[in-house]
């Protein structure tokens, strides 16, 4: 929304994401990314071989301890019971990537039994590895939700609010008032 973290280009898994994820430290640091490149970093100064799965959205229920349900979802439905109605940030137009959750922990299997069996599978600074099989806008995500909220009884309406990242940040819901956080999770592409 504020065009601070926008890049005209889609990343690939064939990219030199390593060098791209340092680059984008120096300009400001992000904890997810941080915590790649330490682990990344440890593995080569131990000479552990480190792989680095980069999921999206993660949708599903999962049937492991701990979060069995995806992040920006819950937050949204919360945050819909509490204003009233379901919100987007901005236009809603950010596009982003989902992989479902059994899907995923196949990709995890299959990285994990190829490296067992001595298999040559990239690590370290080329061992970074993106899990997709589809997409979605945030607008499409809320719409779809304020329908079936509204279906259920729990809103009155099915309307999406369009909201500022000050806005959003504010609720609390979205990212408990971290406007990059808000950017970054519910507005990017």
């Amino acid at each position: 929304m504020t065009k601070k973290y926008y890049e005209p280009r889609i990343l690939s898994d064939t990219d030199d994401l390593y060098t791209y994820l340092e680059l984008r430290e120096t300009l400001e640091s992000y904890i997810q990314r941080t915590t790649d490149l330490v682990a990344i970093n440890t593995g080569l100064e131990v000479n552990v071989p480190t792989y680095v799965i980069m999921p999206p959205t993660i949708y599903g229920l999962g049937s492991g301890i701990g979060n069995r349900t995806s992040i920006q979802l819950p937050n949204i439905i919360r945050s819909a019971i509490k204003s009233g109605n379901v919100n987007v940030l901005g236009a809603g137009t950010g596009t982003w990537d989902t992989v479902h959750v059994e899907d995923l922990a196949q990709l995890y299997e299959l990285l994990l039994r190829r490296v067992i069996v001595g298999d040559d599978i990239p690590s370290g600074k080329q061992g970074i590895f993106f899990a997709e099989t589809g997409d979605y806008t945030w607008l499409q995500l809320s719409q779809g939700l304020a329908n079936e909220l509204a279906n259920q009884g729990v809103l009155k309406s099915n309307e999406v609010k369009h909201l500022s990242l000050k806005e959003a940040a504010d609720l609390g819901t979205f990212t408990g008032g971290n406007v990059q956080l808000a950017e970054l999770a519910f507005a990017s592409k």
